[in-house]
């Protein structure tokens, strides 16, 4: 059970089974002092969908966390999804999110993507214009290259 989930129950915790990484990312985002979170669903009408395209046409991918951040005294959203660098559409879903940010980096805080390469966690900022236009650019089917070259320590 984790606290601040924005669907908590009456003792105020969150109850939801997570994978290695995303227990990381949540850890490490509640200890920087993120306010609350939300779970976003894989699918459904409660799940924020973000477009990317494959050879099999648009589809969508649901970043696995919104965190809320207070921000110079606001309260601002985070889009932070451990990626999945072993999926076959894992360079599309990267694509996709970078496409996104660009059209709507103003609405968030933070969008990031975050993957355990090699001996840690990295992280790709997609609010940076350099790291966005080298997603938009990268030709190969390997996300590991994108995050080595552009990542961060998280």
């Amino acid at each position: 059970a984790w606290g601040s989930d924005i669907l908590s129950d009456a003792d105020g915790l969150g109850r939801t089974e997570l994978q290695g990484w995303e227990e990381h990312v949540l850890r490490t985002e509640l200890d920087a002092g993120a306010v609350a979170w939300y779970r976003n669903p894989a699918t459904g009408r409660h799940s924020l969908q973000i477009p990317y395209s494959t050879a099999d046409g648009i589809k969508g991918m649901a970043p696995d966390f919104i965190f809320v951040d207070q921000v110079a005294g606001e309260l601002r959203a985070s889009l932070v999804d451990p990626h999945g660098t072993y999926l076959a559409d894992a360079v599309d879903k990267l694509k996709g999110l970078a496409q996104y940010t660009a059209e709507h980096a103003q609405a968030y805080h933070r969008i990031q993507s975050i993957a355990l390469v090699d001996d840690g966690y990295l992280m790709l900022n997609h609010k940076d214009p350099e790291i966005r236009a080298a997603i938009a650019g990268f030709d190969g089917n390997d996300s590991r290259e994108l995050f080595r070259a552009y990542g961060t320590r998280y």
